[in-house]
């Protein structure tokens, strides 16, 4: 009597109701049941429509300290944090990574910042200055090749990096920002997931970016940066359309920065770009909010009262690195 293959007697239709309404991780273990099943939940259209699905979003965090305080070469690993379903209360859990073959045969986790989000990839940079795409729901990595264009790192030069998608090629882009303060002008790279290469970008930014340490902010599809002119009189948002390849730059509103600002960067509220300042006592974070498209068109001011005691980040200081990522395969 001939075998029954019971796994793929049911229709793909209803395969895919079902395995669109389930978790990633759990997606990831039937991936391994039959080729068929493995075949469908790799597509990428299916990946798309699961993503797009997806309502669960996790934070990413990196803490300033190693694990071991009193040991700097002790790991220093990303935790992820699920919150409930109040958004009051959060589980963090150590993500680790086989980096066995990476780091000179020492499988260690030892990150240094979180450069952006985008979907269910996180872009880091470890001790060495590598940087990976991680995926934080199966683990996976990818370790990106060295910029076609690279400084040494010292006071005068500078390397900024930001994660978003293309549209224009269907493809998560990572775009780098190279350059020496002294020569003003800029060096860009894109480098695509699918073609897992650097490709230099013709356009040229201008301005000095006003911390190097601040990743790039992704909005819509849009990277920014805070930087300044070149006499550093004035702040500006610099903001890079990933599909078109193009630089643009946004004014920053007179009143916004002043003396009481220790703590300026760039964020997001409620899918639109913000303008974050914490003042000298770490207590009252001011959130202006931008909105309009193409230009700072109104600020919306919004303050918030920073407990210290109670907040899960007792201090911005004691984060090198967050993001958001919503779980997915690819």
């Amino acid at each position: 009597m001939a075998k029954v293959d019971y796994i793929n007697l049911m229709p793909v239709e209803l395969l895919t109701c079902i395995f669109i309404c389930m978790h990633a991780k759990s997606l990831g273990i039937c991936k391994c049941v039959s080729k068929s099943w493995n075949s469908l939940i790799s597509d990428p259209y299916f990946i798309k429509s699961h993503l797009n699905k997806t309502s669960i979003t996790k934070l990413i965090l990196l803490p300033a300290e190693p694990e071991d305080g009193r040991n700097p070469e002790s790991e220093r690993s990303l935790y992820s944090v699920h919150f409930d379903n109040n958004h009051s209360n959060g589980v963090a859990s150590r993500l680790k990574f086989n980096l066995f073959t990476y780091r000179d045969n020492k499988n260690k986790n030892m990150w240094s910042r979180v450069w952006g989000s985008c979907d269910g990839l996180i872009l880091v940079e470890d001790y060495r200055k590598c940087m990976f795409l991680l995926n934080p729901t199966t683990l996976e990595f990818n370790m990106l090749p060295l910029l076609p264009c690279r400084y040494r790192s010292n006071k005068s030069t500078c390397n900024l990096f930001g994660l978003g998608y293309d549209s224009s090629c269907d493809d998560y882009a990572v775009v780098a920002i190279v350059y020496k303060y002294e020569e003003k002008d800029a060096f860009v790279y894109i480098y695509t997931l699918k073609t897992k290469q650097w490709k230099g970008v013709e356009s040229v930014m201008s301005g000095f970016l006003d911390n190097e340490h601040a990743a790039g902010i992704l909005v819509g599809g849009s990277i920014y940066w805070l930087a300044a002119n070149h006499n550093h009189s004035s702040l500006l948002i610099v903001e890079f359309n990933i599909a078109s390849k193009e630089f643009s730059r946004l004014a920053v509103p007179n009143g916004i920065f002043d003396s009481r600002c220790r703590f300026r960067r760039l964020g997001i509220h409620e899918g639109c770009l913000c303008l974050i300042n914490m003042n000298v006592f770490n207590t009252i974070a001011e959130l202006w909010v931008m909105q309009g498209d193409g230009a700072i068109r109104s600020c919306i001011k919004l303050l918030i009262a920073v407990d210290g005691h109670s907040c899960f980040v007792p201090s911005i200081d004691n984060l090198v690195g967050m993001g958001f990522y919503k779980p997915f395969l690819l």
